[in-house]
């Protein structure tokens, strides 16, 4: 198992590896992406522009989890802000990546994405 820190290292940017072992250590020295044990926070990683009236968002699921995608148009009632839930994943024993599409016809629109395990 490898142990990462919050320092700079010149192999891996934003981190330096502390401790490691085996086909971790060696796949973090090449720069290989590798998903630590334990949860992450769900984030969305892109929202684009699709077309005149559409954005595209993007994000990661872990294997074992359930995602749902929500969206407000307003954020200013905070307590009270209405979600409503755009696209729910279901719960696979696999990573993945989605692509939801959404429309621009509002003038804004407010995303946040959360996860069960």
């Amino acid at each position: 198992m490898a142990l990462l820190s919050s320092q700079h290292s010149p192999g891996l940017p934003g981190w330096k590896l502390a401790a490691t072992g085996g086909l971790v250590g060696a796949l973090l020295a090449f720069g290989v992406s590798i998903r630590l044990a334990g949860a992450a926070q769900p984030q969305i990683s892109l929202i684009e522009m699709y077309s005149t009236d559409q954005v595209l968002i993007h994000f990661d699921t872990e294997a074992n989890r359930t995602y749902t995608l929500q969206y407000t148009t307003n954020l200013l009632a905070k307590t009270n802000a209405l979600w409503f839930a755009l696209y729910t994943t279901p719960n696979l024993p696999f990573f993945d990546h989605y692509v939801i599409p959404d429309t621009r016809n509002s003038p804004q629109r407010f995303y946040r994405l959360s996860a069960t395990p």
